[in-house]
């Protein structure tokens, strides 16, 4: 603790910004109302005492009762404990970049990347960040919504209209055009690491390594670029993959009303059914415009 004279009216604690939540709990536990801050997670307005979180890390006490209140925050957080868990490519500042929608017949395909240094993998995971396939879709768009206003992000959508020529543009291949689109993606947030940049590109592997290498050119010196398998269990690369399912949903939304009609996710006998009703409404043209023509399903329809 520090703070400059006057009685302890104002005192600064210097903490993690995983922390914010943590305050904000105990606060709530006070029954202290909070409210929104410029910069800042919230403030609160105790009794003597007005404290302000702001995203720097500092938490910053001011009123006459600042002392009491700085000794009761401090002790009602855990002690720190040491962080055991392993992450693919150890602690440090991270893009990490994840797809949505390539499984799905209908809607877009999503590349979405999302920056975050190590300290702030906790408030991730504390705002329930985890695979998007464990997380409901309302409360992906939710999540989405505040790590794109909290965190460095990036995303490309590919809308079937755009989607199916680019396919045909990359060789017929799905894992190429991701390629693509993971390394314009990676390539906006690169910046973000630093000056000079120093830190981890994280992507969950899904074909040849050297195709995203390819994609990405030569990384900055001190920038690695590591692929691994269910790349999800990092919290950064989850948030992307948040980002990326909540992009997809709505352009799933967008297709539907374009469609005239509620188009499923998935590419299974539902998203066959519907298919048909969409060419008997719109014939091939507007198959096109919602859907990956180059699926199994659309053989069939015609």
């Amino acid at each position: 603790m520090k703070g400059p004279g006057g009685g302890g009216k104002s005192i600064t604690l210097k903490l993690p910004t995983g922390k914010a939540r943590q305050v904000e709990e105990i606060l709530q536990a006070e029954g202290v109302p909070l409210e929104p801050c410029d910069y800042a997670y919230f403030r609160g307005r105790a009794q003597g005492c007005v404290l302000t979180f702001y995203k720097s890390g500092k938490l910053l006490l001011q009123g006459p009762l600042a002392e009491a209140w700085a000794l009761r925050v401090a002790g009602g957080l855990p002690e720190e404990k040491e962080d055991r868990r392993e992450f693919p490519g150890g602690r440090r500042p991270t893009i990490g970049s994840d797809e949505s929608g390539k499984g799905d017949y209908f809607g877009p395909l999503v590349v979405a990347a999302v920056y975050a240094p190590p300290d702030q993998w906790d408030l991730l995971q504390r705002a329930g960040v985890q695979d998007s396939k464990a997380v409901s879709d309302r409360k992906s768009l939710t999540l989405a919504g505040w790590i794109e206003r909290e965190f460095p992000t990036a995303q490309r959508t590919l809308m079937p209209e755009e989607y199916n020529p680019a396919w045909e543009a990359a060789d017929r291949n799905l894992n190429k055009l991701m390629a693509r689109l993971h390394g314009e993606v990676l390539k906006e947030l690169l910046p973000r690491l630093g000056d000079p940049p120093r830190g981890l590109v994280l992507v969950d592997k899904f074909g040849p390594k050297a195709r995203v290498e390819n994609e990405m050119g030569d990384l900055p010196e001190g920038v690695e670029l590591l692929q691994v398998p269910r790349a999800e269990v990092h919290p950064v690369v989850a948030a992307a993959s948040i980002v990326a399912r909540a992009r997809f949903l709505e352009g799933l939304e967008e297709c539907s009303r374009e469609a005239a009609t509620k188009l499923p996710k998935g590419s299974g006998p539902a998203a066959k059914n519907t298919a048909a009703r969409v060419v008997e409404i719109g014939g091939r043209k507007l198959l096109a415009k919602v859907a990956k023509l180059h699926f199994k399903i659309t053989p069939g329809l015609f």
